[in-house]
């Protein structure tokens, strides 16, 4: 019964991490802008 709903849970999951990479990477850009002023 689950079958059908692993490959849901595992994109969610991958475009969870994503976003999380694209966010931090924008925090840690947003960083170093910050205090190279």
């Amino acid at each position: 019964m689950a079958q059908p709903d692993l490959p849901t849970l595992e994109m969610d999951t991958f475009t969870a991490r994503e976003f999380t990479s694209v966010i931090n990477k924008g925090i840690y850009k947003f960083e170093l802008a910050s205090s190279s002023i």
